[in-house]
């Protein structure tokens, strides 16, 4: 355990050294500055009826908008950072150093996933909950559930970011970052579809219901999340010990 804790500080380390971290503070401060924007406006919205609805109604709904948006920018940082966390340091051959002492390639691919992550799931961190607290205070949302979705968003960054660098492995940075992109966004469409009124097809519901939930922040989807975020690190350590090194 002393050596996996040595393994990740030192990749969460090399996280923070890396040249997008400048990009992500400013990416993260102009969502947060489009957060306060958003939560602070009060709108006048008037039903069916003719009568006018609640804040605290239309804060569900703008809560949950908000929340997804952030959810699958979080996911795709995840994956971007993950998807050269791992390849850089097997191009350069650091990598080969560290394994020629007794560390396990597991512990080292794990290591490596938990710094690209930590890098993420701090900034995720910080304006989901920033979101949740302003929704609160504005608009009267329940943080109860959007707490949750928070954990579970943190979790889908970790599947994301175990599949990303599990595919660059064979992949390469540039095509695995390109596969984030396309994975998120494909996955949270199929999501929508199944979370909307619309009539879609069985098959489209099927592969919905058992992607993983990107979008959805439900209590019954935890476990899931779960297996998925377990079944992306699994991949990632048998893809890491089937990769011939040195290369």
């Amino acid at each position: 355990m002393v050596v996996m804790r040595w393994l990740a500080a030192e990749a969460f380390s090399d996280a923070m050294r890396r040249r997008i971290v400048p990009v992500i503070c400013a990416v993260a401060l102009l969502s947060l500055l489009v957060v306060d924007s958003c939560t602070g406006c009060a709108p006048s919205v008037r039903g069916a009826n003719g009568e006018v609805v609640d804040l605290p109604q239309l804060a569900g709904f703008s809560g949950m908008l908000m929340l997804g948006t952030l959810s699958l920018w979080i996911a795709i940082l995840a994956g971007v950072l993950a998807s050269d966390h791992l390849a850089e340091p097997l191009a350069d051959g650091s990598a080969n150093l560290l394994l020629a002492r007794p560390v396990s390639r597991a512990h080292y691919a794990v290591a490596r996933l938990l710094g690209a992550w930590g890098l993420a799931a701090i900034t995720g961190a910080l304006l989901l909950l920033t979101t949740v607290l302003l929704l609160q205070a504005r608009q009267g949302l329940a943080s109860g559930v959007a707490l949750l979705s928070v954990c579970l968003v943190l979790v889908n960054a970790l599947t994301v970011a175990g599949f990303a660098m599990a595919l660059s492995l064979g992949l390469g940075r540039t095509l695995a970052s390109l596969a984030v992109f396309v994975g998120v966004w494909g996955l949270a469409g199929l999501e929508a579809l199944r979370l909307s009124p619309l009539e879609i097809d069985p098959w489209v519901r099927v592969l919905a219901d058992a992607a993983p939930p990107l979008l959805a922040g439900a209590v019954w989807v935890a476990a899931r999340a779960l297996a998925w975020c377990a079944a992306s690190t699994a991949t990632l350590v048998v893809a890491f010990r089937q990769t011939e090194l040195g290369r």
